[in-house]
């Protein structure tokens, strides 16, 4: 019985080295991000007009698929092409209005072509209160196998 005690601890401790690990190495992978996007052509677009650090992405539009599904816990997917149409990832996003203290929602991108091959971002979604523009805060990495032609 000690025996099999002592095997169940040693791979519970492998499988524990293992996870911490590996988030480690996405941790690291991972980069910040913080976005504005105004949404004066809401629906269904949204522009970016602030990108730090990947600027190549002011001038953004952000397409809502389903503009009437983002208020809901499904939210909508969503596509960001670059200004100059040659990049885009697909997205999902979701908002609620009603969240306390503030409005808020969160954006996930992933894959993505030309300058966002391999892209992929989690962003948390404010409203600056009084505006039509929104910050998006979070992290970006790039899948370093992608072969896509970026500025990052």
């Amino acid at each position: 019985m000690r025996s099999i005690r002592r095997v169940l601890a040693i791979t519970t401790l492998i499988a524990a080295i293992a996870v911490l690990g590996s988030s480690s190495v996405s941790a690291e992978d991972a980069h910040r991000i913080t976005m504005v996007k105004n949404c004066q052509s809401w629906p269904p677009t949204c522009v970016v007009t602030s990108s730090r650090p990947l600027g190549f992405l002011v001038g953004s539009v952000i397409t809502y698929h389903t503009p009437a599904t983002l208020e809901t816990p499904a939210g909508t997917d969503v596509t960001i092409g670059t200004a100059n149409g040659s990049s885009s990832a697909p997205g999902h996003c979701r908002f609620d209005w009603t969240a306390l203290p503030a409005p808020a929602g969160l954006c996930t991108f992933t894959s993505g072509t030309g300058k966002l091959a391999g892209f992929s971002a989690h962003l948390d979604v404010a409203w600056i209160v009084g505006t039509s523009d929104f910050t998006l805060r979070g992290t970006y990495e790039f899948d370093r196998d992608s072969d896509g032609d970026r500025n990052d």
